[in-house]
């Protein structure tokens, strides 16, 4: 059974150096029925919300064990 689902998003920002590294962002609490597609969309909403472009997204699931 699925006991919770989140979000992680993969984005990338230039550190003082002026290099390229990788930051993630976490959207915890979302439905359990929540599908790919309306992940795609949400990372794409948020992105626009903060300015990011986000080179990987991962759905996160956590499963309840008996």
């Amino acid at each position: 059974m699925i006991k919770s689902v989140a979000a992680k998003f993969v984005y990338e920002e230039e550190d003082m150096s002026g290099k390229a590294v990788l930051k993630t962002r976490t959207l915890n609490r979302l439905s359990v029925h929540t599908g790919n597609d309306a992940l795609l969309r949400l990372s794409e909403a948020y992105g626009n919300l903060k300015g990011e472009k986000y080179v990987n997204v991962f759905k996160v699931i956590t499963e309840e064990v008996n």
